[in-house]
């Protein structure tokens, strides 16, 4: 081989070797850019475990949307007022909640003013009882107004919150005359029901009935199923569901035909 065919073949050599240190310097990533994988960690396809929702106070609009059941804007609406297991507290989601179940399967729309912690008498974390609700729901014109709860009045004064029952449903017939309205009895959760409920249960009922509403008895369906909570005071999805199932009936009867 002569010479000039060296040379031909060493610049070759040097240009074949350029070319792969080019390569394989463009395709490595600076130390900056990369980063540690987390110890027992999987490929970006494995499914990850939805985590639970806590839910908040407050009003919330849910339920349905009229104009996706072709019922354009005249839906009936169902306002529910209660306390933490009205907002859906130990639920996975808003949609587990028992009063976004029943309007589901109604196919109406909610308007939900649970307070976590209220009852008639009692202050919520949020500050005010059901009675602070009042203005909002006028606001909302319900064609049925659903109060349930009573579950943290039972260690307080009978007469108080009796009072407040009494004074809650008087005003929400005198500024929504035209709406219905319910109120069930409370719930208490899967042990027996101490006392001092039926005697806030009866206080409930002639609180209701004496402004020309409606009484819901149904037994709690939470009671004896301790699978049924999510803790020691709420309802796991599975109780929800329950009540939902027990109270859908009840409130079906009292929509407009």
């Amino acid at each position: 081989m002569n010479r000039a065919a060296n040379i031909a073949l060493a610049v070759l050599a040097v240009l074949v070797v350029g070319a792969a240190v080019y390569v394989i310097a463009n395709n490595k990533a600076p130390e900056s850019q990369r980063q540690p994988a987390a110890a027992g960690s999987h490929s970006s396809t494995t499914s990850q475990q939805t985590p639970s929702v806590t839910i908040t106070d407050g009003p919330s609009s849910l339920g349905i949307d009229p104009t996706s059941v072709g019922m354009g804007g005249s839906a009936p609406t169902i306002a529910f007022l209660g306390d933490d297991w009205t907002a859906g507290i130990g639920a996975s989601a808003k949609a587990k909640r028992f009063t976004t179940l029943v309007c589901t399967q109604l196919q109406v729309i909610e308007r939900n003013f649970g307070l976590n912690g209220a009852g008639y008498a009692k202050a919520g974390t949020s500050g005010g009882d059901y009675r602070s609700q009042v203005a909002k729901i006028v606001a909302a014109e319900p064609t049925i107004v659903v109060v349930s709860g009573g579950r943290n009045d039972y260690s307080d004064d009978a007469a108080t919150t009796a009072a407040a029952a009494h004074a809650m449903f008087a005003n929400l017939r005198t500024k929504l005359p035209d709406a219905k309205l319910v109120a069930i009895a409370p719930f208490w959760g899967d042990s027996d029901l101490p006392p001092e409920m039926v005697a806030l249960s009866n206080a409930v009922r002639k609180a209701v009935t004496d402004a020309g509403g409606t009484y819901v008895d149904i037994t709690d369906p939470v009671h004896g199923h301790p699978n049924y909570m999510a803790d020691d005071a709420d309802p796991n999805n599975q109780g929800y569901a329950a009540i939902a199932a027990a109270l859908e009936p009840k409130l079906a009867g009292l929509l407009p035909q």
